[in-house]
């Protein structure tokens, strides 16, 4: 990981694909409009990076604020979408 890399969408794993989004939620709303079935509970939630890596969500956070996107790391050190600033 570099300096200039940086969060750049919410995403979910499935499956072996990468479905992204605004937020989780909104992947999630896309995903049962196109009538995508994904088990939830299961799936991996993290997010993608501008260089088009998949992180979870230790890893974004970790990245997030390396990259000045959030002030400080949640208590259990994972990144949620709502933590990171707008751009």
């Amino acid at each position: 990981m570099n300096s200039t890399t940086k969060v750049v969408s919410a995403a979910i794993k499935w499956d072996g694909k990468i479905y992204a989004g605004r937020r989780h939620c909104d992947v999630i709303s896309g995903l049962i409009k196109e009538r995508v079935l994904i088990d939830a509970l299961n799936c991996d939630y993290g997010f993608l990076t501008n260089e088009g890596r998949f992180v979870d969500r230790f890893q974004a956070s970790k990245i997030a604020l390396e990259a000045g996107q959030i002030q400080k790391e949640r208590v259990d050190r994972q990144l949620y979408s709502e933590d990171l600033n707008p751009s």
